[in-house]
């Protein structure tokens, strides 16, 4: 399957010239891990700290002191550290390879789905590396442009993986020996010319749904538990409005949040095609974020120039567009009006405004 077979743009590369941790978008990816890693971990220390605090109150004074934060403290330390242990492994792996290894094209088929295996080829060598968090993302354009970006292995076997186009590492761990039961991912060719049929973005925009009704879910979870405490509790400063009022605060953002993320697919999804135009970035600034506003100039259809501004650009919509200097645009662009962009056949989308 070469690049580009079915009629999408091959993505950003990374530079395969100098070490990993000098090309600009793989440090930037690390030193956001970095610092979400350190959040968690004080977030995580903070609960931890305050649930023996509680705890120990509770022991001491049981008639005096409402146990139910310790009981809520406790899950929620448990949870944060997971999630610090995943960031911290992945930040100890990168950390290994990228100072001192170059990314290298592969020549990739994936073997299996789940757990994912990818056979990879660099020149006469043939590896097989578990990629236990690949996504379909990762499957997929693995699958279609043949090619993986591999740094590593290590002395231990241990590799990051990127495909086209998308910036950000998978951990990866060399097999010693092939998969028996293999059944070879296939690219899955969309149902229709429509840009929200096509599988990667379909997959992104219902990520998106889950993730608002977990946030939701959790908020209402919240909710409710400070209710209870309250309505049971005889004590009017009862402990229990912390995560009534808390969850009433989360669950406000999220829903008011709803409308921002959804903008973009519901625009995807009312037009038939995308519109590549001519696009020169003047300025993009994360802040140590996912995304951050860039700002520049597009060429329209007809030659005319306008100003183009996008609040939330991500850092691989950022990669993309410096690549080709080419925005996508859904349906025809116009001035003055708020579009979707993106890449596709990749998930990366985003809302620029043109003027």
């Amino acid at each position: 399957m070469q690049p580009g077979s079915l009629g999408l743009p091959v993505g950003a590369f990374p530079a395969t010239d100098r070490r990993a941790m000098d090309e600009p978008y793989t440090q930037l990816w690390f030193d956001l891990v970095t610092r979400s890693s350190n959040r968690v971990r004080n977030i995580a220390t903070g609960c931890g700290v305050l649930a023996l605090v509680f705890l120990g109150l509770a022991i001491v004074a049981p008639d005096d002191f409402d146990t139910t934060m310790t009981a809520a403290l406790i899950p929620a330390t448990a949870v944060i550290s997971v999630s610090w242990l995943v960031n911290a492994r992945w930040r100890r792996i990168a950390g290994a390879v990228y100072p001192k290894l170059a990314w290298r094209a592969a020549e990739a088929t994936v073997l299996r789905a789940r757990p994912c295996v990818v056979s990879a080829k660099v020149g006469e060598e043939t590896i097989h590396l578990r990629v236990p968090r690949a996504r379909l993302v990762f499957r997929q354009i693995a699958a279609r442009s043949g090619r993986v970006w591999l740094c590593g292995p290590d002395e231990r076997g241990r590799v990051m993986v990127r495909v086209d186009g998308i910036s950000a590492g998978a951990i990866a761990k060399v097999c010693k020996n092939a998969p028996r039961d293999r059944t070879p991912v296939t690219p899955v060719r969309p149902a229709s010319q429509r840009p929200i049929d096509e599988p990667v973005l379909a997959w992104l925009v219902r990520r998106q749904s889950r993730a608002f009704v977990i946030s939701v879910v959790a908020s209402g979870m919240l909710v409710l538990g400070g209710v209870l405490i309250v309505a049971l509790d005889a004590d009017p400063s009862s402990i229990g409005l912390f995560p009534l009022v808390y969850g009433l605060l989360m669950l406000g953002l999220v829903i008011s949040g709803r409308r921002r993320v959804r903008q973009a697919p519901d625009l995807i999804a009312r037009v038939g095609s995308w519109t590549p135009v001519p696009v020169r970035l003047d300025a993009w600034q994360a802040n140590g974020r996912v995304f951050g506003p860039a700002r520049g100039a597009i060429w329209l259809p007809d030659g005319s120039a306008a100003r183009l501004s996008v609040p939330r650009a991500s850092i691989d919509l950022v990669a993309n567009v410096q690549a080709s200097h080419t925005l996508w645009i859904a349906g025809e662009p116009a001035r003055d009006s708020v579009v979707a962009v993106g890449v596709p056949g990749y998930p990366i989308i985003g809302l620029a405004r043109l003027g």
